[in-house]
Order: C-alpha cells, then sequence, then structure tokens
C-alpha cells in the first residue's frame, strides 16, 4: 500500500524529473497520447521507478517468497550449467 508519503511525492514531482527517468531508462511513450495522458502516464512510470532495472546491481530480492520447484521426473539426475555472466 501507498503511505502519504509517496503520494505526496508525487504530487510535488518536478514535471523534468519523470520526462529524466524516460530518456534515461529507454521506454518508448505512445506520441499518440494527449499531454495530459503523457504526463499521467509518466508519473505513474516514475512513481514505480523501482522496479525497473538496467543491471542485476538495480534488481532487489523479496525476503519472504519461496519458490517450490517439482523436477519433471523425480528418478533422473539433472545438473544445471552455469553459464558465465558479464562483469561490467
Amino acid at each position: 500500500m501507498d503511505s502519504p508519503e509517496d503520494s505526496n511525492e508525487a504530487d510535488v514531482l518536478s514535471p523534468k524529473m519523470p520526462e529524466r527517468f524516460v530518456s534515461e531508462f529507454k521506454i518508448d511513450v505512445n506520441s499518440k497520447l494527449t499531454s495530459n495522458e503523457h504526463y499521467e502516464l509518466l508519473k505513474f512510470l516514475y512513481k514505480y521507478k523501482d522496479i525497473f532495472a538496467r543491471d542485476f546491481a538495480d534488481i532487489k530480492t523479496y525476503e519472504g517468497f519461496q519458490l517450490n520447484l517439482k523436477p519433471k521426473n523425480q528418478h533422473v539426475k539433472s545438473y544445471a550449467r552455469q553459464y558465465k555472466l558479464r562483469e561490467d
């Protein structure tokens, strides 16, 4: 849920902040939107900017998440190959 601080932050945004965010993340916005729709979309994207990532360092984790994977066949051993990751 949004806290009151989050909604106030979106209300007092400088118009250039969402524009800068969209250009930095190279997000393509439909040019057929009205100026009001365009600005509302940019505000929305900026409000949830923490879900966008440009590299692995930007990806966050969820502490309480647990994933139960079930193999296709429990009687066959299988191994996953770890591919080299980029170092940059």
